[in-house]
């Protein structure tokens, strides 16, 4: 085996231990379907106030990131992953995009847990419920009571949603205020 054989199978290596990663930790990289991302940003951006800071815990590859900044260009947004493959595709759709796009995006290689969450009004969260324990106390630590969590797919546990819907054919969504959780 030759150094780019080592190399190549090592930068897999690399590649599945993060999906493993983050597999463990909170859920495993699972695109959001495009009438789901046309959903929740059309029925999210009327409750976000102007300017606000939106993170996507678990962003994967950026579509709900890019599609926020995109359909509201008052708005800032930051996609957090921890998984390389779809990482280096948000890497790659944040340098082809507009300048215009580009200062408002941020893509960040980290864990969610490690991330700090305190500068953010709106946290978008697609995550199995077996880490709502850990997500529900980082939100409550780090976040102004008046922020808000969007969960795509289960509610959270024992907390009622401000706001609920569900695209036709797709998946849910539950909107919760920090001081309600």
């Amino acid at each position: 085996m030759n150094y780019l054989e080592i190399f190549f199978w090592l930068c897999i290596l690399v590649i599945l231990f993060s999906f493993v990663w983050a597999s463990r930790s909170a859920a495993p990289w699972l695109p959001t379907r495009k009438k789901d991302v046309e959903s929740l940003v059309r029925t999210l951006s009327p409750h976000v106030s102007h300017g606000a800071k939106i993170c996507d815990i678990g962003c994967g590859n950026g579509t709900i990131v890019f599609s926020l900044v995109r359909f509201r260009d008052d708005v800032y947004a930051t996609g957090v992953e921890i998984s390389l493959l779809p990482l280096f595709f948000a890497y790659i759709r944040w340098y082809c995009s507009p300048l215009r796009i580009r200062k408002r995006v941020k893509i960040i290689c980290n864990d969610l847990f490690k991330v700090s969450l305190h500068e953010f009004d709106v946290v978008v969260i697609f995550l199995l419920p077996k880490a709502y324990d850990r997500i529900r106390k980082k939100l409550k630590e780090e976040l102004n009571p008046d922020a808000q969590a969007v969960f795509e797919a289960w509610p959270l546990p024992n907390a009622t949603p401000e706001l609920t819907w569900k695209h036709p054919g797709g998946v849910s969504f539950f909107v919760y205020r920090i001081k309600n959780i």
